[in-house]
């Protein structure tokens, strides 16, 4: 990859509205399903509970009550898309190589820099370049992709030209 960019972004961090749109583009897998169910199971018997416990004693354990809508709470919320996406952002910025970075189009592939390294990725390495609203998505597997957004360009022309050379110098070495 010895050539010099001919399209470069403006450096950018992830936000979370970032990585809202690449979960919405990976499909769930059965564990998330799982968790939705189990926590809408648990919060059905719970309120079970509660109100047979109530008609026929008239006395409720809240204690275990609370726990078991904790653990509810908790089986739900991980199941949201936002509420991961946020934990991965956190988790993300807590790391010493968090950076803006820089994305750069070369004729052999992409290029990701930012002050703290750089990596040269070969065309044939991404997998899938899709470009939805204002996000170029360059997945390096069926999960994990560079998020390119909108805002790292001055203007939509910029944006849209450089999404347009990566799909088409992708689609060049990747034709079946």
């Amino acid at each position: 990859m010895s050539e010099e960019p001919e399209l470069r972004s403006k450096p950018v961090n992830y936000d979370l509205d970032d990585l809202v749109a690449l979960s919405k583009l990976v499909p769930r897998r059965p564990l998330h399903m799982f968790r939705i169910a189990a926590g809408a199971l648990v919060i059905l018997l719970l309120f079970t509970t509660l109100v047979e416990a109530w008609s026929l004693t008239g006395f409720v354990d809240w204690p275990a009550l609370l726990a078991a809508f904790f653990v509810a709470l908790l089986l739900l919320l991980f199941s949201s898309r936002r509420f991961r996406s946020w934990l991965w952002l956190r988790v993300a910025r807590r790391n010493p190589l968090y950076a803006p970075q820089t994305f750069s189009l070369t004729g052999d592939g992409l290029r990701v820099s930012s002050p703290k390294g750089m990596s040269e990725l070969p065309w044939t390495t991404i997998c899938d370049v899709k470009c939805v609203d204002d996000r170029l998505f360059m997945f390096l597997s069926d999960r994990l992709a560079y998020v390119v957004p909108r805002r790292a360009f001055d203007s939509d022309a910029e944006f849209q030209a450089f999404a347009a050379a990566a799909q088409e110098s992708w689609a060049k070495r990747h034709r079946l």
